[in-house]
């Protein structure tokens, strides 16, 4: 795992050079190299590979300056796909499906967190709480910011009365 971190602080580092930084696409590219590594012996001999990267799925959300925002689907075989939105793990058709059905261009911040949170609330099996789920946001100003336990108490709170989003 120590070989892992090292290649994303050298990746790092290096792409910092660039002027405007790197694409979205081109950090997904990366991370999904890198996952294809998980796989490598811890001293990189990738004769010893595993066959399958432990059934790694990601989603990786970013902003970058040429296309704003991105979303991007690594499976485990390391293939990426770009998506507007996307559900991965259990309950993922039925959310997948729901997504499909309400995500807009137009969709505030807002509006998108509680399409979020009310298709988990529609696929858990248990009831959704601020303990049992986590929210995130990629934005062009504040970068990754993940959310308090009390700013998805208040998007469940606005779900629960259906109370629209502030403009």
């Amino acid at each position: 795992m120590e070989h892992l971190i090292q290649k994303v602080f050298i990746f790092t580092q290096r792409t910092n050079c660039l002027p405007i930084g790197p694409s979205s696409k081109f950090l997904s590219l990366a991370v999904c190299d890198l996952a294809l590594s998980f796989g490598e012996g811890s001293d990189g001999n990738s004769s010893k590979r595993m066959s399958r990267p432990f059934g790694v799925a990601l989603l990786l959300a970013g902003y970058d300056k040429l296309n704003g925002p991105q979303l991007y689907f690594s499976d485990p075989s390391g293939t990426f796909v770009r998506y507007k939105a996307k559900a991965i793990g259990a309950g993922s058709e039925g959310a997948q499906s729901s997504l499909g059905d309400s995500y807009s261009d137009t969709m505030t911040l807002e509006e998108a967190e509680e399409l979020a949170l009310s298709t988990l609330k529609q696929v858990m099996e248990e009831k959704i709480t601020t303990t049992n789920v986590e929210l995130a946001r990629v934005t062009s100003d504040k970068g990754y910011h993940l959310a308090s336990n009390e700013d998805v108490g208040a998007v469940l709170e606005r779900l629960s009365t259906n109370v629209p989003a502030a403009p």
